[in-house]
């Protein structure tokens, strides 16, 4: 739901522990942190489910949806810690936090919020 900024800090001020935050890909699109877009091959579900079904039989994997998957998937890509550092740093070269990670980041510094699971959603 997107509220306008004086509704939001109302419904903040009366139930700062009862509201919940939800960052997503939209958050990281408006701070314009992926200059790239995916290949078109990557939107196909069928490519999908053949690439999926592919790691889940190395049996090396952690299963689909595990907390732990994209790690894993991210480390076996990028072996050395030096060359994830350096994909991170690319991706993120001249974005900016968002209204939204900054307005986060805010609360979470005031202990205003609390994080209580991060997983990746929609998979």
């Amino acid at each position: 739901m997107i509220v306008a900024a004086d509704d939001f800090a109302r419904r903040f001020s009366m139930r700062p522990g009862g509201l919940m935050w939800l960052l997503g890909a939209g958050a990281s699109a408006a701070a314009d942190a992926s200059h790239q877009k995916p290949l078109p091959s990557w939107q196909n579900p069928a490519v999908r489910r053949s690439l999926q079904e592919f790691l889940d039989g190395l049996d090396r994997f952690p299963p689909t949806g595990a907390p732990d998957e994209y790690a894993a998937l991210f480390e076996a890509a990028y072996p050395s810690e030096n060359d994830r550092r350096t994909y991170i740093a690319a991706k993120l070269n001249g974005a900016k936090p968002s209204y939204g990670h900054m307005a986060l980041a805010t609360f979470m510094k005031a202990s205003r919020t609390k994080i209580a699971h991060f997983a990746e959603v929609g998979h």
